[in-house]
């Protein structure tokens, strides 16, 4: 599928965007805990799902904001180390066995034993144990029926019908019974009774204060899990595919690497995040331009006009979705300059932590990755420090160079293609070299 940015902005002028987000803060409220929400219930929509019970909604997120808190991240940052440097141990060996890499799956088992870890006390070793692969082919296939083709009936409720006559309502249930209810049901019985602290055993302690039932766990466990795993992978692949065309880019970020060990003693320590990541300002920056210049999910999470408003000539009645698109605010022209070139330059005015630079009103943000609206993804703290840990162990030790053809041209990676996997969108499958750094 291609990245169609004109088209996309062309469809929702700038005004009309800049509108929408003003309005979405005073009048809108979120719908739903996670688009990625699958539930095995033939009663409940996959994505367009309401809060019914709204105080227990709010109730079972409270556990989940309070481990994803910055606080609670910091406490787990040898987690967060160890996987990073797993990660590149994992890369590192496949880059010695094969001359090009994909790095997708090994991403996506570093952030998703970040999640178990700190969820279900387990993690996997390898992207070929069997349990990574289910839970990955339940994210993957969570992520494709949460989109508009895979549930159109929440998405236009005037065509509901069409689930059963595609059968599209039994072909979830069994999806979520093979891969969810079974891996999952198994994950959470031995976290119960292993001696590790988690957080589903958290849950289960809270039960009855919460007015949760196992099933309600379930769901969130599988949500949680599902948003900490795809999206951050998603984001450091899409750096791979950029990166790889952009040396003078890399160059710089690892000038900052190689500054920063000078002025600490040409230590064989790697900076940390809490420590030292103000001593990387182009860094950040780079991370940012990323996630705008090719964002990693289509749409935000949809949400609902609490009442009827008049948006310039359209009239938003009363309890409408309002589904934003993520490459028109992006790629806006009235927001940002020169939108389609990639200039991680245009965010040096604002290198504070992305978490304090999206805590504002949404039109004083620089980028809306984690949020169009009032309210933020609350991972958006440990987004950040994964993806500071990656890449300054990356860069640390190699830079990234496109696969070359028989002759010995680079084959460049289409940007403006993509895998349409629903809620994310992800580059088309790509190979990179890693070479390795020569670092005194």
């Amino acid at each position: 599928m291609k990245f169609s940015l004109n088209k996309a902005v062309n469809r929702h002028p700038g005004h009309i965007i800049h509108l929408q987000l003003k309005f979405t803060v005073e009048t809108t409220k979120v719908l739903f805990s996670q688009a990625t929400a699958l539930n095995g219930n033939a009663n409940e929509k996959l994505v367009w799902r309401y809060y019914g019970d709204v105080r227990k909604i709010l109730t079972i997120l409270k556990p989940a904001t309070a481990v994803l808190s910055p606080k609670s991240v910091d406490r787990f940052s040898e987690i967060l180390e160890f996987e990073a440097d797993s990660f590149i141990e994992r890369i590192a060996q496949e880059n010695e066995n094969q001359t090009y890499i994909n790095p997708y799956e090994n991403l996506q088992l570093c952030s998703l034993n970040i999640i178990t870890t700190t969820c279900l006390a387990i993690r996997f070793d390898s992207i070929s144990d069997p349990i990574f692969q289910k839970i990955a082919r339940f994210v993957h296939g969570s992520m494709i029926y949460a989109s508009m083709a895979g549930d159109i009936g929440s998405f236009f409720p005037g065509l509901v019908w069409l689930d059963t006559v595609t059968r599209k309502q039994k072909e979830m249930e069994d999806f979520v019974h093979e891969y969810r209810d079974i891996v999952y049901e198994k994950l959470v019985s031995n976290a119960l009774n292993g001696d590790a602290e988690c957080l589903v055993k958290n849950l289960y302690q809270m039960m009855d204060e919460m007015n949760l039932d196992e099933d309600d766990i379930l769901v969130f466990m599988s949500d949680f899990i599902g948003a900490g795993a795809d999206t951050i992978a998603v984001s450091l692949y899409w750096t791979f595919a950029i990166l790889s065309q952009k040396t003078d880019v890399q160059d710089r970020v690892i000038q900052e690497l190689d500054d920063w060990r000078k002025r600490h003693g040409n230590t064989n320590e790697l900076p940390r995040f809490n420590e030292h990541r103000d001593e990387f300002p182009y860094t950040m920056c780079v991370q940012k331009e990323i996630m705008r210049f090719r964002p990693t999910t289509n749409f935000g999470i949809p949400h609902s006009a609490s009442e009827e408003i008049i948006v310039g000539n359209y009239v938003i009645p009363k309890d409408a979705i309002l589904v934003s698109s993520m490459a028109a605010m992006h790629m806006n022209p009235n927001f940002y300059d020169q939108p389609e070139v990639f200039n991680p330059d245009r965010f040096m005015s604002n290198t504070q932590r992305m978490s304090k630079a999206a805590n504002c009103k949404p039109l004083e943000r620089d980028h809306f990755g984690f949020g169009w609206g009032k309210r933020i993804c609350p991972g958006i703290h440990l987004a950040e420090v994964e993806i500071f840990n990656i890449y300054v162990r990356l860069f640390t030790r190699f830079k990234i160079e496109p696969e070359l053809d028989a002759s010995g041209a680079p084959i460049f990676i289409d940007l403006n293609d993509f895998e349409d996997y629903g809620i994310v969108a992800k580059p088309l499958p790509f190979k990179v070299r890693l070479v390795p750094r020569e670092v005194d």
